[in-house]
């Protein structure tokens, strides 16, 4: 079964990925550090060079490559939920869990942070109209929904594990 983890940026995908990872012995798939090490560019040179739309083919084709007969814990890109059929194979084989950040949050956390293309290039209002609109995916997509607002990443990671272990019995 994959457990795919969805939100948007700086909700703590990737930590809470390695976290249940390494709690479950899971393969821990972050498909934006694939997509960067298979074209060998950072995410910020993917998208000066190319667009959101390649960047999200390469996202579907690092999911496509994945054998459906194991287990994997998966850290999308935050835009993953704007490829549908990206978000079909994710449910279609396990489930899709969105870590559920306030926005006051978020913008803490990636605050300036100009190694996100978004971050760097759209303003604040884009980028919190950006948020709202993938909330809605991101609450469509969900198999279940983890609010971490008040959460630390090991409690995150703790939540995603017990919905595995209901899952798999």
């Amino acid at each position: 079964m994959w457990i795919s983890l969805i939100g948007f940026m700086g909700c703590g995908k990737s930590a809470v990925a390695n976290l249940v990872g390494s709690n479950i012995c899971m393969p821990i798939i972050e498909s934006d550090k694939i997509i960067s090490e298979l074209i060998g560019q950072t995410i910020s040179e993917i998208f000066n060079t190319s667009d959101q739309e390649y960047f999200r083919s390469q996202e579907l084709a690092v999911v496509n490559t994945l054998d459906v007969d194991k287990s994997y814990i998966i850290s999308t890109g935050g835009g993953a939920v704007e490829t549908p059929e990206l978000m079909k194979i994710l449910r279609q084989n396990g489930i899709a869990i969105w870590l559920d950040r306030p926005w006051d949050q978020i913008i803490s956390e990636i605050g300036t942070d100009t190694t996100r293309p978004l971050v760097a290039s759209l303003s604040s209002d884009e980028l919190q109209d950006l948020f709202s609109r993938r909330c809605l995916l991101y609450k469509s997509a969900a198999d279940y929904t983890i609010n971490t607002g008040i959460l630390s990443v090991a409690q995150v990671a703790e939540k995603v594990n017990e919905i595995w272990r209901e899952c798999e019995s």
